[in-house]
């Protein structure tokens, strides 16, 4: 029997394993991000001021994909609209070379 999260191939009678790894989406994040603000009525420049940004260009580089939040900021943004981060970020499991 083989560990969580490990998928074992065979390949020219070797063994090698792929893990599978979380990988947050950057893209799908800030869509969710937007919706999230959105389904609330909450606009970009309440949030602006509830995060205390000089300009709302950072809540736009999350909303369009560019990046994403620093973790101080996800924590705050989670509080903010009542919900877990795990709701916020979206993560695909991808399979690596272990």
């Amino acid at each position: 029997m083989h560990e969580a999260g490990v998928v074992l191939f065979l390949r020219q009678g070797k063994e090698r394993k792929k893990m599978k790894v979380p990988s947050i989406d950057v893209k799908a994040t800030g869509n969710n991000i937007k919706k999230l603000r959105t389904e609330r009525g909450i606009s970009v420049r309440e949030l602006q001021r509830v995060l205390t940004f000089i300009s709302p260009q950072s809540i736009y580089k999350w909303e369009n994909g560019y990046c994403l939040p620093s973790l101080d900021n996800l924590l705050l943004l989670a509080f903010y609209l009542d919900l877990k981060v795990e709701d916020i970020l979206v993560v695909n499991i991808v399979e690596k070379d272990k």
